[in-house]
């Protein structure tokens, strides 16, 4: 079932509010948000002609790899367009060096809900966004050069992820932990990660079986649960959105 709105703060905040009034698998999906939300509670900017939904899961427990195993099934659906796509840990969506979506899940202890957000720029001109963001993101309209069916890509997507959702509801997370890293450019570069207390510098070796990113520092290995990337091999490759 969609639940579709021509505008909301945000559709994972609705999801998770009323998320137990809803079916598993609800999509509560918005023409707009005015407070989308990305990591660590960034804003997330949203206007018209971009795909913002929400998907309400109830498996009544946390899922380790959602969020990586969500983005490789997006990315699944977008190659499908011909576009060469890739992620970037945790759960960003790259086109040549530039930021086109990502996913975000969320768990509810409460309430056992699971909602896992997608936001991925579609028929949006870059001129649409903030002048700071120009820079550093893409579309698919840009890309394609021309507009697509938002209703036909949520389907498309929820129809990859349900599999994966399965898998890894489970316990089958090594197939999509490998499909993950085979996905990404994340892997045996040098980086800078910003920490919420620090800073530390060093080389990727691997994301964990808990969707940790593993960096060797010369003081031994972290493993970063949250934090901001910076591929230092490029300085410019990736910036803070």
């Amino acid at each position: 079932m969609i639940i579709f709105f021509d505008k909301l703060s945000s559709t994972n905040d609705y999801a998770l509010k009323y998320g137990t009034e809803l079916k598993d698998w609800t999509i509560v999906w918005s023409k707009v948000q005015t407070k989308g939300r990305g990591r660590q509670g960034r804003n997330w900017y949203s206007p018209e002609g971009g795909l913002w939904f929400s998907v309400v899961l109830k498996p009544g427990r946390p899922i380790p790899l959602l969020s990586l195993g969500f983005s490789v099934g997006a990315i699944e659906v977008i190659r499908g367009m011909g576009l060469e796509v890739y992620l970037k840990w945790p759960n960003d969506i790259l086109i040549k060096k530039k930021k086109l979506g990502g996913v975000l899940t969320e768990y509810d202890p409460k309430t056992g809900l699971i909602v896992a957000g997608f936001g991925i720029n579609c028929n949006v001109d870059i001129e649409d966004f903030p002048i700071v963001l120009r820079d550093n993101i893409t579309t698919i309209r840009r890309e394609l050069g021309y507009d697509i069916s938002l209703q036909d890509l949520i389907q498309q997507i929820v129809a990859e992820i349900k599999p994966i959702y399965d898998d890894l509801l489970s316990g089958k997370y090594q197939k999509w932990l490998d499909a993950w890293r085979e996905r990404s450019r994340c892997i045996g570069i040098n980086v800078v990660v910003t920490l919420p207390d620090r800073i530390i510098k060093g080389y990727t070796i691997d994301v964990d079986e808990r969707g940790r990113l593993l960096v060797r520092t010369d003081f031994g290995i972290e493993a970063v649960v949250a934090g901001d990337v910076k591929f230092i091999d490029d300085p410019d490759l990736y910036r803070r959105w």
